[in-house]
Order: C-alpha cells, then sequence, then structure tokens
C-alpha cells in the first residue's frame, strides 16, 4: 500500500535528521542519499511513471545533508561530495568547449 510506505520512508527520512542532531554521520549520511535518488529511485523508470513519488530527488538538500556529515567527519560523505563535485566540473569544462 502506497500509503504505508510514504509514511515508512517519511518516518525513515526524519529519524535520519534525527539521528544526525545527535551526531550520527550515518543519520546525515543515509538522508542525503535518499535525498538525492529520491524514493523510489528514480533511475526505476517503471515506477516513476506509475506516479508513485514518494520522496523527490532534491540535489540541494541531499548535499546538505552530505555537508553535516562532513562537518562531523564523515570520509564516506567527503568522497560522495567530492565526486560530485568534480563530476559538475568536469561538465561545466565541457560545456565550453
Amino acid at each position: 500500500d502506497d500509503g504505508r510506505v510514504a509514511t515508512a520512508v517519511n518516518r525513515a527520512l526524519d529519524f535520519y535528521r534525527q539521528a544526525g542532531e545527535n551526531g550520527s554521520t550515518e543519520g546525515w549520511f543515509n538522508r542525503g542519499q535518499l535525498l538525492w535518488t529520491g524514493y523510489p529511485d528514480h533511475s526505476e523508470v517503471e515506477a516513476a511513471d506509475q506516479g508513485t513519488i514518494i520522496v523527490q530527488r532534491d540535489a540541494a538538500a541531499a548535499k546538505e545533508s552530505f555537508l553535516h556529515a562532513v562537518n562531523l567527519g564523515d570520509p564516506d560523505s567527503m568522497y560522495f561530495l567530492g565526486v560530485q563535485q568534480l563530476s559538475e566540473e568536469i561538465a561545466t569544462d565541457s560545456s565550453t568547449l
């Protein structure tokens, strides 16, 4: 049932935030990951086409969550943001060629 799933996913987002606010790097990382991909994962086109999007992708909010984790010393978030930064720089450089 979509309603139950939506409730569970939104509760998870809230729990991740609460965990992060209490010092958990994993809470911030998991929140960032969920916001980065959306739910269901937007690469799952069939589910997205059926209108069952529960969490929209939000790159800005995801990066904010990853930055919270970085500020707490999380190496996985550092890596993720580094890869994204490099990808954005390469895309910007490619568009000016």
